[in-house]
Order: C-alpha cells, then sequence, then structure tokens
C-alpha cells in the first residue's frame, strides 16, 4: 500500500575459483534487491546469455576454457554489453 516497489536486478558471476567466488556471492546476499548466479566459465555465461541478460556482469579476469577478452569479443557480437555493465 503505498510501499515503493523494489526492481530485482540480475547479476551475473563469472568465478572459477570457489573461494572468491563464495566470498562475492555473501557479500552480495546480504543486498535483497540482487539476484547473483554464479557460473565458473564464460561458457557457461554464454549459455545463460541464451536465456536472459543480465544487468551487471562480473566477470574474473583470468578464466579456463576462454579468457577474458575472448569473453569480451563474444559478448560483443551477441550485444550483450550494450545491455548490461560489465566488471572484470
Amino acid at each position: 500500500m503505498g510501499g515503493k516497489e523494489v526492481s530485482v536486478k540480475f547479476i551475473l558471476l563469472v568465478e572459477d575459483n570457489d573461494f572468491s567466488a563464495k566470498l562475492i556471492m555473501s557479500l552480495l546476499m546480504y543486498i535483497p534487491s540482487y539476484f547473483v548466479v554464479h557460473v565458473r566459465d564464460s561458457c557457461g555465461a554464454l549459455e545463460i546469455f541464451e536465456e536472459v541478460l543480465p544487468d551487471l556482469l562480473l566477470l574474473d579476469y583470468q578464466l579456463p576454457i576462454m579468457n577474458v577478452l575472448s569473453s569480451m569479443i563474444c559478448c560483443l557480437k551477441r550485444q550483450v554489453l550494450e545491455k548490461c555493465q560489465l566488471l572484470f
């Protein structure tokens, strides 16, 4: 009744190090308006892009399989970076 409607922001965390991922996830879980999904590599991120684009992409710089530069090229080709923020 008269309260503000909170928009949930979707954050995609791409991190292969379990400790780092748990640390980041534990910090973000205290912000109720964030929904965070964690994947371990860029291939997992590209699969998610098929379904939904995140509001924020947190990308590890040293990823297995596909490094950050290759990942960014794929994101540019799919026009992901036009619609979401990127932090690596």
